[in-house]
């Protein structure tokens, strides 16, 4: 990771995960509202920036919830955490 100041830092990878059959944002591309399905399980979803800076955080037990990000348009990172470990979906506002 490099810093704004141009320092770097290393950290351990924990896991990778490139993407997964079960959970999915829909529509992607979308205008700021979309749905994500295919959760199990408590889940812990939070909204990056692509600097990593969390935008908003929702905690679920359901299969489904619903997003309103209120973001401009751009490329954004969904990180979801759950018992099955960290999953990363790029998620694109128009």
């Amino acid at each position: 990771m490099v810093d704004l100041n141009g320092a770097t830092r290393l950290s351990a990878i924990v896991s990778v995960n490139h993407g997964s059959e079960s959970v999915q944002v829909i529509p992607n591309p979308n205008n700021g509202s979309f749905q994500v399905i295919g959760l199990n399980g408590m889940s812990k979803l939070e909204l990056c920036d692509l600097q990593g800076k969390v935008l908003q955080v929702k905690e679920t037990n359901e299969e489904m919830t619903s997003f309103e990000t209120g973001q401009k348009s751009g490329v954004y990172v969904l990180r979801i955490s759950s018992s099955k470990g960290i999953e990363t979906i790029r998620v694109l506002v128009k």
